[in-house]
């Protein structure tokens, strides 16, 4: 079987703006568009920042409707080439695509790791996602494969975000506004309660996968 790339375009991009996009960074080959469409300015910074979030905590269940679709897509065409695929995505889609990974990285990470010839590749273009991050989630999938002493993250994870770029910008700036938010109620948690009226809301949540 083929096996093409599936592609996850960024922000405010149309149907044609996202192909040509695909085709010029992937160099005219050919690839299934996971297409994010545009719901217009607020709706699409009102996802952003879910997103975002999501990827900040390492909880993909938290991130958008969109980003579990992208992450079905992915698991799809994985368990249909036996592990073999390659997830690329650009801006916004790689934060879909980060979160899409988590929600289904019990299911990726089965049908890698008992293939040992499949080759699971992902790429990110003008990403947000903390290289490390999206490091640790494909080492995850690979499992016990990464512990090879022919494995390298490098052949199988690469990540790009040419300086200036400014969506990439914009959605860096909402992640750290996604941190400094996060932040401020875990400080909220230290102050006595019999000070305050309400109660802390508690949101004390980290990712599983970096407790391993």
């Amino acid at each position: 079987m083929v096996c093409y790339p599936k592609v996850s375009n960024g922000m405010a991009n149309s149907n044609d703006e996202a192909i040509n996009n695909q085709q010029s960074q992937q160099g005219n080959a050919d690839a299934i568009l996971n297409y994010n469409p545009s719901h217009g300015g607020i709706a699409d910074m009102i996802q952003n920042i879910q997103d975002s979030a999501a990827v900040t905590l390492g909880i993909g269940n938290l991130g958008t409707g969109s980003a579990r679709q992208t992450g079905g897509t992915i698991n799809h065409v994985t368990q249909a080439n036996d592990g073999t695929a390659v997830a690329s995505a650009h801006s916004q889609g790689t934060m879909m695509t980060q979160n899409g990974m988590d929600i289904y990285q019990e299911d990726l990470a089965h049908t890698v790791q008992n293939n040992a010839n499949a080759r699971f590749l992902v790429q990110y273009s003008g990403s947000p996602v903390n290289v490390e991050d999206g490091a640790d989630l494909v080492m995850d999938i690979y499992g016990n494969r990464a512990n090879d002493k022919d494995f390298d993250i490098n052949n199988v994870y690469r990540s790009h975000t040419n300086p200036g770029d400014p969506v990439s910008v914009f959605l860096i700036a909402s992640k750290i506004f996604c941190k400094f938010f996060l932040g401020f109620f875990k400080l909220y948690q230290i102050i006595p309660r019999n000070i305050l009226a309400i109660q802390p809301l508690g949101i004390g949540i980290h990712s599983q996968r970096h407790q391993q």
